[in-house]
């Protein structure tokens, strides 16, 4: 008798792309967020079906953490890092609370021998938000934008901390009040750097300009990011991953 030996079957890169991107968002704790009167929701698109940013939404003695990273790199090989960074980040913001600078501290304790023996850069903005005082505090290693904005229109906040991966632990923060209407918008530069047919990136003036004419329910409010960045690329290719998390204090 002949016995026929079934070969192992090999995933297509098409499936185990799939398999990846469901796993990596099934990974994110919540797309939409209500904690006492702060609202909040966020979405991410990876240019190549998986990819490296993440965003989640989390609810910690009270207060709402909004997360956004950027791993450097595309497709699956920065997507396992950036499952490891999301893993990370749940963790220890369940041990430490709503303390953003000593969060990311934790994380880049835990994450740096991954990121020193795969080469790879975070950049990581964690920002709190208690409803109770309206304040917000925001840490932040190297993201670049991040857009407190009101009526009068956005201003920019800058990075407390260099990328992961790349100097010592920082904890340092940013505070502000975060008084009814004020809008906090996290997206990472696959958004802003995207390119026009003109070759214009859609900059910090463009998410600017979408959040104003907007409704600025959260969850509308990132819908409405993303239309506006295809819009602008038009025929001109996705280049990067795209994500984007909008906080909003106070009823709309």
């Amino acid at each position: 008798m002949t016995l026929l030996l079934e070969r192992p079957s090999v995933a297509s890169p098409r499936r185990s792309h799939s398999d990846a991107e469901r796993v990596q968002r099934a990974l994110s704790t919540a797309h939409e967020l209500t904690v006492g009167s702060t609202r909040a929701a966020c979405d991410v698109r990876e240019a190549l079906g998986v990819g490296g940013d993440i965003v989640d939404l989390l609810e910690v003695d009270g207060q709402l953490l909004a997360v956004l990273g950027d791993v450097s790199g595309k497709g699956s090989a920065a997507s396992l890092v950036a499952a490891m960074l999301l893993a990370s980040v749940q963790h220890h913001a369940a041990q430490i609370g709503p303390r953003p600078g000593a969060l990311l501290v934790a994380v880049e304790a835990s994450m740096r021998g991954v990121l020193e023996r795969t080469g790879t850069i975070v950049t990581l903005v964690v920002a709190a938000v208690d409803p109770a005082d309206s304040t917000l505090r925001i840490a932040s290693v190297g993201h670049h934008p991040v857009v407190i904005w009101s009526a009068g229109g956005g201003a920019p906040v800058l990075p407390t901390c260099p990328p992961l991966g790349t100097v010592p632990p920082c904890g340092a923060e940013h505070a502000f009040a975060f008084p009814h209407g004020t809008v906090l918008a996290l997206v990472s530069d696959g958004i802003t750097d995207q390119p026009g047919a003109d070759g214009a990136e859609f900059g910090l003036h463009g998410l600017d300009r979408t959040l104003a004419t907007a409704h600025l329910d959260p969850r509308a409010a990132v819908a409405a990011v993303m239309d506006a960045v295809d819009r602008h690329a038009g025929s001109t290719p996705v280049f990067d991953d795209r994500a984007a998390v909008i906080v909003r204090s106070g009823g709309v």
